[in-house]
């Protein structure tokens, strides 16, 4: 998802994939390029803010979350009855969605990348950074609405990417609005989350194109 935030078509019906679509998968995807100004410290993650409990104990999650990579804000919204057999799932992929955006934001592969993400979709992920717009600013909106989870782990993630507030940046400082982010200001958001060996992954993570 790097590079002005829009929808390229790889599949059939409009999907895009990355753990499908080879190294330029993530081209034409949503993104938020720019340099780092997290809310943290430079070696701490940026601050949540605000944060709504959704459960206590250890595997507590939030409802809402908002941070600020760059020029770009990233909102982040989850369930609130999420089952306790998918909290493990939702807390990787919500962890997975900011390592993302701080790979675009420092222009750079996160190193939390490779503990969340399979080798396909880190390998997709780090074939993206360098090309395109310098940044985009702005602000886009995850939206989880369900996850599933089987007995064996194996978990499906589906939501809604509003992209309707970014701006891409050119080199010389000029900015645009991307067409294809004009013309698909929400995109249908999927991951997979499956166990392994070295524990949970997303293994894959897909767009298509409509309104959600």
């Amino acid at each position: 998802m790097k590079h002005p935030f829009a929808v390229s078509v790889c599949v059939a019906g409009l999907v895009v994939s990355l753990t499908g679509c080879g190294s330029g998968a993530k081209a034409g995807l949503p993104v938020y390029t720019g340099g780092s100004s997290p809310s943290t410290t430079a070696t701490g993650r940026p601050a949540t803010t605000p944060a709504t409990a959704i459960t206590d104990g250890p595997l507590a999650l939030v409802a809402h979350s908002t941070n600020t990579y760059g020029g770009l804000k990233v909102d982040v919204n989850l369930p609130t009855d999420i089952p306790s057999v998918s909290r493990p799932s939702m807390r990787l992929f919500s962890e997975f969605l900011q390592s993302d955006a701080r790979t675009t934001a420092q222009n750079k592969l996160d190193p939390a990348m490779s503990a969340l993400a399979s080798a396909g979709v880190v390998k997709d992920t780090q074939s993206t950074i360098g090309a395109g717009p310098v940044k985009g600013i702005g602000s886009v909106i995850y939206t989880v609405s369900t996850v599933q989870t089987t007995t064996s782990g194996f978990a499906v993630i589906k939501g809604c990417l509003d992209q309707s507030r970014i701006v891409s940046v050119r080199k010389d400082g000029s900015h645009y609005v991307d067409a294809n982010a004009r013309n698909d200001p929400t995109l249908k958001m999927s991951a997979d989350i499956s166990p392994g060996l070295r524990g949970l992954r997303v293994t894959a993570y897909t767009f298509a194109a409509g309104p959600c």
